[in-house]
């Protein structure tokens, strides 16, 4: 099987937190070397920030529960190929990125 593209999902962990899982170098090199999109959601999104030098801070407060996910006009990446343009999903976070 060829990869394709990279999906780094939600997790329960701060990107700053001892012992949270991090993606590893050697990784990151064989997406790029590869042009391997990747999406990070929740966790992995603030791991995409974390890595190529975004801030991520500790939220006002945590949130979790049902939220819709709405794709943006626009966006016409195989990702969401077969997705609805809107959905609904399960969301848990403490942290947000700081622009």
């Amino acid at each position: 099987h060829q990869l394709t593209a990279v999906i780094l999902s939600g997790g329960p962990n701060s990107v700053y937190e001892e012992g949270a899982p991090h993606v590893s170098p050697e990784t990151w090199k064989l997406i790029q070397d590869r042009r391997i999109p990747v999406l990070g959601i929740c966790y992995g999104m603030q791991e995409l920030a974390h890595v190529f030098g975004g801030r991520v801070e500790a939220g006002l407060k945590h949130e979790y529960g049902k939220a819709m996910v709405h794709r943006v006009e626009g966006c016409d990446s195989q990702l969401f190929a077969d997705m609805p343009s809107e959905f609904q999903m399960w969301m848990s976070h403490g942290d947000k990125l700081h622009a």
